[in-house]
């Protein structure tokens, strides 16, 4: 998938663009969660390439940028100011978060059903990581506006602050965070799980009591 198409002239800003890319480093303390670690990585490193495409396009005032749901907008020869970064900080990203955040909580629990770990510790593990994805995604989006708007001189203009976009996105990760938590099957109890380790031996020991009764009761 495409999100940027380059000419020759600007592929020297190939690596100014990797300057913004963020890793998350294993934060984690439950090691199974490590194999949703690695799909959370893989999904947050498409999204940095999303957000990366807004800087080489307005470097270049060339190429396309992908939107949520595969259509492409190329809007050359305009600023990056007013609607159009109105968008890019309020519309463009967060329904790709969105889809990331579901994508990843599904992940999860599809994992924790399949797999004997403890659901609400592999739960609790995604949150977090998203947590710091979320924050990090943001932080490289800080930076392309700068840089964007600077023109060369990313320090003349002031670091924008989004407070608001942080925090909406961050009640919609604790809205699904509460969500899983709550669909997490309710531990049984010892008796249950005696019964379903022991089922056959109980299936058993009631015939051999029902034939003892029946001796019994013709002797």
């Amino acid at each position: 998938m495409v999100y940027f198409r380059p000419t020759s002239r600007f592929t020297g800003l190939v690596s100014l663009a990797g300057e913004l890319s963020v890793s998350t480093e294993n934060m984690t303390k439950y090691t199974p969660f490590s194999f949703i670690q690695e799909r959370i990585d893989t999904e947050f490193e498409e999204l940095n390439k999303r957000v990366t495409s807004w800087l080489m396009f307005f470097a270049s005032n060339k190429g396309e940028i992908e939107l949520h749901g595969g259509k492409m907008i190329t809007p050359h020869n305009i600023e990056f100011s007013n609607s159009i970064r109105l968008f890019y900080w309020q519309n463009f990203i967060q329904p790709f978060l969105k889809e990331s955040i579901s994508n990843t909580f599904e992940i999860t629990r599809k994992f924790n059903i399949e797999h004997s770990v403890d659901p609400k510790k592999m739960i609790d593990e995604t949150y977090e990581i998203l947590k710091v994805e979320i924050e990090s995604i943001f932080r490289q989006m800080v930076d392309i506006d700068q840089k964007i708007r600077g023109k060369g001189y990313p320090k003349l203009v002031d670091r924008y602050k989004p407070d608001v976009e942080k925090e909406q996105m961050i009640a919609f990760l604790e809205e699904r965070y509460s969500a899983e938590l709550a669909i997490i099957p309710k531990e049984k109890s010892k008796l249950d799980k005696f019964y379903e380790e022991q089922k056959f031996s109980i299936w058993v020991i009631g015939i051999l009591v029902s034939l003892l009764g029946i001796v019994i009761k013709f002797c």
